[in-house]
């Protein structure tokens, strides 16, 4: 559940004006293995935070509705970067993009200082995936599609630790949660047979 820091609410209480902006955080991994993150925002102008600078690139058009749920659900969201440079295609082509983390948080700017408000608020995190590039030579226009899956995403994956009893016991001693794993896809047969 997502809560407002009390210095926003008091700020909306005395209906004091505003400007709000995202901002976007995307973890890339070179050929080489170095790791760099790209620090874009939504907002007319750069935003400092946390000893980084959040580029108004002017091209970060659209954030696709980033839905709140309490069921156990993979969503997906789209970020659209439309009229970049050569260089954020580069990204793409050149770094290790799929399942690197993606973050976006929103914020609340002073509007006549563009000083933060508070703390910035994290809507959204997940891994990266399925990027598209769409390039009109005609019309010299250019749009990159950055989709973002949630961490369930992934929730089918095999990671290095199985699900299984007796690797959960060598962490969890005490814990029987995968005691009856295993005996879930015996078949189970209901009522008697006819003859």
């Amino acid at each position: 559940m997502r809560t407002i820091p009390s210095t926003i609410t008091s700020h909306l209480e005395n209906n004091e004006s505003y400007n709000m902006a995202n901002l976007v955080e995307i973890h890339l991994t070179s050929f080489a293995g170095n790791n760099i993150i790209i620090h874009l925002t939504d907002y007319f102008n750069d935003i400092d935070y946390n000893g980084y600078t959040y580029q108004a690139i002017g091209s970060l058009v659209g954030i696709s509705a980033i839905d709140s749920s309490s069921d156990l659900q993979v969503q997906d969201i789209k970020i659209t970067l439309e009229g970049v440079t050569q260089t954020y295609f580069s990204y793409v082509l050149q770094f290790y993009y799929i399942d690197r983390k993606c973050c976006i948080h929103k914020v609340f700017l002073n509007n006549t200082t563009d000083i933060i408000i508070g703390s910035p608020i994290k809507v959204f995190e997940g891994r990266l995936n399925n990027p598209t590039i769409q390039d009109d030579p005609i019309g010299g226009t250019s749009v990159l599609t950055l989709t973002v899956s949630n961490y369930l995403s992934d929730f089918d994956k095999k990671p290095t630790r199985f699900t299984n009893d007796t690797q959960h016991k060598g962490l969890y001693p005490d814990d029987n949660f995968f005691s009856k794993w295993g005996k879930i896809d015996k078949e189970i047969i209901w009522g008697k047979e006819d003859d």
